[in-house]
């Protein structure tokens, strides 16, 4: 699996800034609460997990949704997260705690 998701992570990275984009995503996941410019770029989005437009194009997020994340897709991470917060009392997840970490660790920044 993390030879798999090396593999991904290589080819995307052969896209013109891609690695700063990751940078930049995860620091947004991070400040979201403190930083206007930051809340801004994540809600342009417009998607559950952030993915997409400013940060990266549709081809980029399906890759990224699909890479290798322990025994399962990071989708399907995901989608757990997102069912167990539900279940739980906040029933949102949060930027900073939940996602930021998750997206480090898969997009290895």
């Amino acid at each position: 699996q993390i030879a798999a998701r090396k593999h991904v992570l290589e080819e995307l990275k052969k896209t013109n800034g891609f690695l700063e984009l990751c940078k930049l995503f995860v620091h947004d996941l991070r400040k979201y609460g403190d930083n206007e410019s930051a809340q801004a770029r994540l809600d342009a989005t417009e998607s559950g997990y952030f993915l997409g437009l400013p940060y990266f194009a549709p081809y980029t997020v399906e890759k990224i949704l699909g890479l290798p994340f322990g025994d399962k897709t990071l989708r399907d991470k995901l989608d757990a997260l997102t069912r167990k917060k539900e279940n739980e009392s906040s029933g949102e997840l949060c930027t900073s705690h939940d996602l930021a970490p998750i997206f480090e660790a898969v997009l290895e920044v």
